[in-house]
Order: structure tokens, then sequence, then C-alpha cells
């Protein structure tokens, strides 16, 4: 949908300016009933039930991507690659937001399953 704003430069002049916005178009039929399925998915990990959405997700995905860079720094430090995986998978924890909205405090192994089953789910409603 083209949107058009009025935007004030740092010079003082205001000016109009056409864009696009994907946000503002409507989905329809199988397109708008996916989305809805993702937006409130979620998988059970452990016992413990997380959202599966695609934001959850990419939250995951830094938690995961910081544990990996922690992992090889281990690794070009010295580390056995059982150490490294033990310190940086099994020992570290994070405060996570369940589904209930109960926090709990959780492996980066934990999570990374959690990761796991949300991509899988979220393939799953993409074919």
């Amino acid at each position: 949908m083209l949107v058009t704003k009025t935007i004030s430069p740092k010079d003082g002049f205001f000016k109009k300016v056409t864009t696009f916005d994907n946000e503002k178009l409507p989905l329809k039929g199988v397109k708008a009933k996916r989305a809805e399925t993702l937006h409130v998915s979620t998988i059970v990990s452990d016992g413990k039930e997380y959202n599966a959405d695609e934001d959850s997700i990419r939250r995951m995905g830094y938690y995961l991507t910081n544990a990996s860079s922690q992992y090889a720094k281990a690794i070009s430090t010295g580390s056995s690659g059982v150490e490294a995986y033990t310190e940086c998978y099994t020992n570290t924890t994070v405060n996570w937001k369940l589904a209930n909205n109960a926090v709990e405090e959780i492996t980066i192994e934990q999570l990374a399953d959690a990761y796991r089953l949300s991509v899988a789910n979220l393939n799953s409603n993409w074919t």
C-alpha cells in the first residue's frame, strides 16, 4: 500500500514522501490463516511451553548466536570441545518468558532445543 508522509528534514523544509508499506496490506486467504497460526504458535520442550512465533524464534537465535561465538572463543583458547560445550551451553543460563508468561531460568542447551522445535513448527506451517 502506498503511504504519503510529511517529513521535516533538518533544514526546516517540509516535504511529502510516498513510500510502500507492507504492514498496511491486508492478508487474504491462505496467507492470512498462516500468519495467524504462526502468531499464536507454541511448542513444548523439556516440559516447558515456549512461544514459537517468528519474533520469539529471532530472539532465541540471538542467544544461540552469542553462545556459538563464546564456544568458538573457548575452543580457540585451548578448551576441549566437551569443556567448551559444557561451559557455553549446559552451564550458561538465561531468564526466559514462557508461553504462560512465567519467567524461568533455562540453559542455552534447553533454548537450543526449543529453537529447533520452533523452526520445525514454522517450516511445517509453510508447507
